[in-house]
């Protein structure tokens, strides 16, 4: 990935990490379950550290720590979502993977959004 685009890794990344969610909500066995996690974490492994590579490229030099820590609000998922999980799993059972695959697929958009203004 080291010799593509910060744009193509992470959509490449996140598309397979959504791929994964979609898998966990097709799953049957155990067998699909334990594919669908090698693949969620694949994408996983692939996009979650260009994230940080990306947010530093769009930061002006000067405001690279602001930027950074903004990129930091992220953690604030590790509260709002299993809040947010839990609700998906109570209301929308059949649909929680699909629709949460659906918004990490939406972030391409934004990152893409973003990296195209630098250049």
């Amino acid at each position: 990935m080291e010799k593509t685009s910060i744009i193509k890794a992470i959509s490449v990344g996140i598309s397979i990490f959504a791929t994964g969610l979609l898998l966990f909500n097709f799953s049957t066995t155990v067998w699909m379950f334990i594919g669908s996690m090698v693949i969620f974490s694949l994408g996983e492994i692939l996009a979650f550290p260009l994230m940080g590579a990306a947010i530093e490229r769009i930061a002006p030099v000067d405001q690279k720590a602001i930027y950074l820590g903004a990129g930091q609000l992220n953690n604030i998922g590790g509260f709002i979502g299993p809040i947010f999980g839990g609700w998906l799993l109570v209301q929308y059972t059949d649909w929680m993977y699909v629709i949460i695959a659906i918004i990490m697929l939406c972030s391409i958009f934004f990152y893409v959004k973003a990296l195209k203004t630098v250049h």
